[in-house]
């Protein structure tokens, strides 16, 4: 049996904030999504969305 394990991935403050820095730097917004990472139990095959 097929086991998948479903985590969210939370982007660091630090990571934003020079993210944004760069962004207002070249005079364009950025949009940020928190995404999800979907592992499947006993391999080596990782989805991040």
């Amino acid at each position: 049996m097929v086991a998948i394990r479903n985590e969210k991935i939370e982007m660091e403050e630090a990571l934003k904030n020079k993210i944004e820095f760069i962004c207002s730097f070249c005079g364009t917004t950025s949009t940020i999504y928190n995404g999800s990472i979907k592992i499947i139990e006993h391999t080596n095959l990782v989805y991040t969305k």
